[in-house]
């Protein structure tokens, strides 16, 4: 007889819904390890969602909000803090002023000494759940103060393998009035983790409003190429 003549007496199980059958000649052991095995496989995603996040770029996705928070400023700077580049960006601060923006509250990033070192953005992390296989569009209102070197939009995608960013353009130096400024990505199905933020790099100061971060179509063009680091 064939291996899968219908004669040949099976016991059998059902996992999901899935029907699994064994011939009756193998051992309840051999049975048993199987049903484990197979059991193991079905429920290992949901056993092992602190293995899909790890430390990208230093950051920590595992505990992340996986929802924009406040990004109307109306809570002051809850969501929001100080990033930089591994340092602690000692010469910027951030803040919140209300009644800056068409009478609504921006936040702020801005220097606190003449020649600041390095740069620093008023960001959030956002774990990348919601977004994966979409394209993302960022939009800010932006305004600059006395800005030496640069200030921009800026995102930043932490994947399993590697980072990217990109910012608006163009960068933004001097004093500009408030203006929409945005920032379209494609986020992939490794994606860990997104920051978004206003940076400033030099003296002077920038002020953020109106912040919003939804998926659009793919008609929507995508912000220039990005720069890519591997980890």
């Amino acid at each position: 007889m064939e291996a899968n003549d219908p004669n040949i007496p099976r016991a059998g199980f059902s996992i999901g819904g899935i029907r699994r059958s064994f011939p009756k000649h193998l051992s309840r052991f051999t049975v048993g390890v199987m049903c484990a095995i197979i059991i193991v496989l079905r429920l290992a995603p949901y056993f092992n969602q602190s293995g899909k996040w790890r430390n990208a770029n230093g950051n920590n996705w595992l505990n992340v909000s996986t929802e924009p928070v406040n990004l109307s400023f109306d809570k002051g700077l809850v969501g929001w803090g100080k990033g930089s580049d591994y340092s602690e960006a000692a010469d910027y601060n951030v803040g919140y002023q209300p009644n800056a923006y068409e009478s609504r509250p921006a936040g702020f990033v801005e220097s606190h000494v003449q020649h600041p070192h390095s740069y620093a953005g008023l960001c959030q992390w956002l774990r990348a759940d919601h977004y994966w296989g979409k394209r993302v569009r960022l939009t800010a209102f932006l305004k600059t103060e006395n800005i030496t070197r640069g200030a921009c939009l800026f995102m930043h995608l932490d994947t399993r393998y590697g980072y990217r960013y990109w910012t608006s353009m163009p960068v933004l130096r001097g004093n500009n009035d408030w203006r929409q400024y945005s920032v379209v990505i494609d986020v992939p199905t490794e994606a860990q983790g997104l920051i978004y933020s206003g940076l400033l790099s030099g003296s002077g100061r920038l002020l953020m409003a109106d912040v919003h971060i939804e998926t659009v179509g793919k008609n929507i063009p995508l912000t220039q190429p990005p720069s890519l680091h591997r980890l």
